[in-house]
């Protein structure tokens, strides 16, 4: 078999991820790429995406499809999530990704978004007969999944994203972020997911896995707190406090301090803020005491799906 391509177009970044099917369900993985566009910068507002961010992300989608055809990929999967998902001008984007890129752009449900990174993130644990939760905080929303070796039972789909409520809340702040503010960033977390953590609760968990840039650079933030790091492509356990003792002292520090901060990507410093204030009460309504890091996300999900086509 020829070597196949995903793309997937989050509201903050866009993943590629290149493979050489193997036989029994397996792959090889020629490329990873990940860059950051921010597509829903400045959308939540109007519900439209702006032209700057559509020629980003058109600019990116466009070498990633280029990079796949080099790689001798003759199907490229391109699933695009909230931001596209909610923007009203949606179709300018798919109609010129067609015309620009030679991609057709398939627009997932919050649901069949939240099913995808379960079925990236399971592919990647031997899960026995647990049942177990997975978190993906984006850009744009937060995917909630209760489920098993078996597959998902529940499937949660929240407008929670760290760029999003960074947009609400924390937008042109360059200083630091109030203890205030910081709790009504929370109490509108609760609000917002109160309903989907009851239905988490009634179905029950014994293990949290968490994915997306936003957890994984809270965890490497506290994992160096502590004069440690997070190994490479490796699960690495987080509890709840750390996650919540971080969030506080990323508030406290200024803009220009929070892109200095050891394991955060500097481009993620006017966002993050946000993203752990949102993390840490979802993970603190549900009970759970921490979660185990996954770099397996969607991108993966859509791969394991085409492999089993």
């Amino acid at each position: 078999m020829p070597p196949f391509a995903v793309i997937d177009i989050g509201t903050n970044s866009i993943r590629l991820g290149i493979v050489q099917p193997e036989p029994g369900l397996s792959y090889n993985v020629l490329s990873l790429q990940k860059e950051v566009v921010r597509l829903g910068e400045g959308e939540f507002a109007t519900n439209n995406l702006t032209p700057a961010a559509i020629d980003r992300g058109l600019q990116v989608l466009s070498r990633f499809a280029e990079m796949a055809r080099g790689f001798g990929a003759e199907t490229i999967a391109c699933v695009a999530t909230s931001a596209l998902r909610e923007a009203a001008n949606q179709s300018e984007f798919v109609e010129r990704a067609g015309e620009e890129a030679g991609v057709e752009v398939r627009i997932v449900s919050g649901a069949e978004e939240a099913r995808l990174i379960f079925l990236g993130v399971a592919s990647g644990l031997d899960l026995g007969g647990a049942r177990v939760m997975v978190i993906d905080l984006g850009g744009g929303s937060t995917e909630l999944v209760v489920g098993s070796a078996e597959g998902p039972e529940l499937l949660e789909s929240l407008k929670l994203g760290a760029i999003r409520v960074a947009g609400i809340f924390t937008e042109g702040e360059t200083g630091p972020i109030s203890p205030q503010l910081y709790r009504r960033i929370q109490e509108y977390a609760r609000g917002v997911a109160v309903h989907s953590l009851a239905r988490v609760r009634e179905h029950g968990f014994e293990r949290v896995y968490g994915s997306s840039g936003t957890i994984l650079n809270l965890a490497d933030v506290a994992a160096r707190a502590k004069g440690e790091s997070m190994p490479p492509g490796r699960s690495h356990y987080v509890t709840t406090a750390e996650l919540e003792q971080q969030g506080v002292r990323l508030a406290a520090l200024t803009l220009e301090q929070r892109r200095r901060v050891p394991g955060l990507n500097p481009e993620r410093a006017d966002i993050i803020v946000a993203g752990a204030a949102v993390l840490a009460t979802l993970l603190r309504q549900v009970g759970a005491a921490g979660l185990h890091t996954s770099d397996l996300t969607l991108r993966e999900g859509v791969i394991v799906e085409n492999l089993q086509r």
